[in-house]
């Protein structure tokens, strides 16, 4: 057992191992991707990246957002037939744009609206 830590040990040694200042002192760590903190850099390319997918993932819900948006459609559109029998113009015109703002929050339904419209 001991021969094979002190192999593991041995191997582990060839990685760069990057000291951490607990004094705040100033230290140059350009060129290995750290900045004075001792945590990552990020290129602007990629913290552009970055932003596009959040800005992407924050478009759409998942998980219990999406089930709870779900159910507030199916409720939307039930308010929206009460509406319609009833006559309140106001109201029909309200519910159809809090509905068409809420779909396009569901992937799923948006993905199908862009098959569809593709053929």
């Amino acid at each position: 057992a001991g021969v094979a830590s002190n192999n593991l040990f041995r191997s582990s040694s060839a990685l760069r191992v990057i000291p951490i200042d607990g004094d705040g002192e100033k230290n140059n760590y350009e060129g290995n991707g750290l900045n004075q903190r001792n945590t990552p850099t990020l290129s602007p390319m990629r913290v552009s990246r970055l932003e596009r997918e959040e800005a992407i993932r924050s478009r759409f819900a998942t998980g219990d957002e999406l089930r709870n948006l779900h159910d507030d459609l199916k409720a939307l559109k039930d308010n929206l037939s009460w509406s319609e029998a009833a006559g309140d113009v106001h109201r029909v015109g309200e519910l159809r744009e809090t509905i068409r703002l809420s779909e396009e929050k569901d992937p799923e339904l948006v993905y199908t609206r862009a098959i569809s419209a593709m053929n």
